[in-house]
């Protein structure tokens, strides 16, 4: 792992924006990222303040967490 993403990347990444951001992010393998189970967590408890963000992070908790 070279990327330990904080919770603000994350959200950059959920929205897609900025665009320089999720370039960046598409140049690296998984194996080179991980979270935290604290950014998890964040992340987690920020999706109940916005419901569309629960749309938003379930495929991408699946594909870069590894949870369904």
């Amino acid at each position: 792992m070279q990327y330990l993403l904080d919770t603000n990347i994350c959200i950059y990444l959920i929205k897609q924006k900025p665009p320089k951001v999720l370039a960046r992010f598409k140049t690296l393998a998984l194996s080179d990222i991980g979270i935290s189970s604290i950014t998890v967590a964040e992340l987690e408890y920020g999706v109940f303040d916005t419901p569309t963000a629960l749309l938003k992070l379930k495929p991408w908790d699946s594909h870069v967490i590894g949870r369904d």
